[in-house]
């Protein structure tokens, strides 16, 4: 009977928890949402990286140089200045993040890390974003 009881009290507290407000995310600049993509023409073949900024602030990043890949999902934040990239797949920004000066002209993306006057540009890769489960990636790469 007491079992009972306490299974009935877990359910009735989680139908509650349910209702109750949750507290709000940062607004993320929608911009971004889609997919980007830089090639680096100095490297034979040609290396890519993709980023793809997903509206619930989650995001997929994609590396390929020849038969090499990597992969890693994260999640974004921006304010219109600063983005800030966490991963649990790359353990170098998994708690700190990694934060880039950006700003969008037309379809190109430019990208400047916080710590570093190089720019990097991506261009619009398309206008959706694709969803990849984190179950298909193995950290750091196929």
């Amino acid at each position: 009977m007491r079992e009972k009881i306490f299974a009935l009290a877990a359910i009735a507290l989680l139908f509650f928890a349910a209702f109750l407000p949750r507290p709000a995310r940062a607004a993320n600049d929608e911009r971004l949402i889609g997919a980007w993509e830089h090639r680096d023409e100095e490297y034979t073949p040609v290396e890519t990286t993709t980023f793809t900024f997903r509206a619930d602030g989650t995001a997929f990043f994609e590396n390929r140089l020849g038969d090499r890949e990597q992969f890693a999902n994260a999640t974004w934040e921006a304010d219109g200045k600063t983005l800030r990239v966490h991963s649990r797949d790359i353990p170098e920004i998994e708690d700190t993040g990694m934060d880039f000066g950006y700003r969008i002209e037309g379809e190109k993306l430019i990208l400047t890390l916080s710590y570093e006057d190089e720019e990097m540009i991506f261009t619009r890769k398309e206008r959706t974003s694709r969803a990849v489960p984190d179950e298909n990636l193995s950290a750091g790469g196929r």
